[in-house]
This record gives structure tokens, C-alpha cells and sequence, in this order.
């Protein structure tokens, strides 16, 4: 136990010192905040609300040509981490094992689980753990302009300030209208339970078949 705390303690002031200030998180029944931030494999992810939903939206460009993939998540679970975070670095495998049972390989529904970034060992550091855990959920690690807007978070920096992370690793379970359901600070044996139960509450109960005598 004694450990654990130390070990959050240690990222607490890391982040501190990394020049992102301590606030309070983000209340649950908060809204979301757009932003835009480039990804490991170089797509930009943006996240953001239109006529009271969240849309996902991926862009890459192949052969010269851009391409957009849309996606409108049920749950969108966003994670401020690090590599170099003993409980992020604990938690990760369980947020990989939450992407595989909930996402949605349609596109549509489902849950959306990002990760973003907060690291100093710069994209070799960070894929090199990727490939290791085996993770296939969103990373997000480089900003897409040098400051932000009014309208749309542009840079890591921006975006840990303005979801105010006090400390790694830092969770928001978010619904599909983009309002903060639960917020999680550090990690610890159980929390993985309780992120699942609360991703589950928000998931559409499925629509059982109708009774009918067979024809």
C-alpha cells in the first residue's frame, strides 16, 4: 500500500515539475473538452461534440489522399498516462483487456478508449512499450499546432491542463452526449472492476428478441 501511494506521489510531482499545473480534476456532470492531437501511427484523432453527441474522428492520409473515419461511441474513456508511471504503467493491460471486450469493430457504439500521453521519452519510448503490452487502443502523444483555441484543444499540454490532471494516471468515463460521468485519479487493485461496472452503465442494455410462435 505504502508503496502504491509513493509511487503516485512520485507521478504526482512529475507532472508538477513537467510544467503542467495542479488543479482539481474535472466534476463529473462537466462537459468535455474538443480537442485534436496526433496519434503513435501518425493519424490525428479529434474528439468533440456535434448536436449533442460525441463523434470520434480519425484522419490519416494514404497515396497523397486524406481519409476520415467517423465513429459515435457510446462511452469515450479517456487516460492522461505516462510510461514512466509505475500505476499507469499498472493499469494499462487492464484498459487494453477494457478495449477488447467493449470496442466496437463495426465503427459505431461501443467503447472509444484513448490514451494520451504525457511523456518525456519522446515516440520511440512509447512505441516500443506499445508493441510490448500489445496495445491496440488510440495513443495519443503529439500536439497539431503550437497553441490551442477557444473552439479546439490543439497540444498535449493544453489538453492535460484543461482536463486539469493533478496527477497519472488520470481517467474520464464520458457518455455519448460528452458529459463526465466518473473521473478516477491513480490506480490500485479494484479500480479495474469499478472502470468495467461503470463502462457497462453506460453501454445500451441489448434489445432482448420478441416472442413469437414459430412459423
Amino acid at each position: 500500500m505504502h508503496a502504491k501511494c509513493f509511487s503516485f506521489t512520485l507521478c504526482l510531482l512529475l507532472v508538477i515539475a513537467s510544467g503542467i499545473p495542479s488543479f482539481a480534476q474535472l466534476k463529473e456532470s462537466d462537459k468535455l473538452f474538443p480537442f485534436s492531437l496526433k496519434a503513435l501511427d501518425g493519424a490525428v484523432v479529434t474528439v468533440k461534440t456535434e448536436a449533442g453527441k460525441v463523434i470520434v474522428l480519425t484522419e490519416t492520409t494514404k497515396a497523397g489522399k486524406q481519409h476520415v473515419k467517423e465513429i459515435k461511441p457510446d462511452v469515450v474513456l479517456i487516460d492522461f498516462w505516462a510510461t514512466w508511471c509505475p500505476p499507469c504503467r499498472e493499469e494499462i493491460p487492464h484498459l487494453q483487456k477494457l478495449h477488447e471486450k467493449y470496442h466496437s469493430p463495426e465503427g459505431n457504439g461501443g467503447l472509444v478508449l484513448i490514451g494520451i500521453a504525457l511523456e518525456r521519452g519522446g515516440s520511440k519510448t512509447l512505441k516500443r512499450f506499445a508493441k510490448e503490452q500489445k496495445l491496440t487502443y488510440i495513443l495519443l502523444l503529439e500536439s497539431t499546432a503550437k497553441s490551442d483555441t477557444k473552439e479546439l484543444l490543439r497540444t498535449v499540454n493544453g489538453a492535460a491542463n484543461s482536463y486539469k490532471v493533478s496527477g497519472i494516471p488520470t481517467t474520464y468515463i464520458i457518455d455519448a452526449q460528452g458529459v463526465i460521468k466518473r473521473v478516477h485519479v491513480g490506480f490500485s487493485t479494484g479500480t479495474e472492476k469499478e472502470l468495467e461496472k461503470e463502462i457497462v452503465e453506460l453501454l445500451p442494455t441489448p434489445t432482448p428478441p420478441k416472442e413469437g410462435k414459430e412459423k
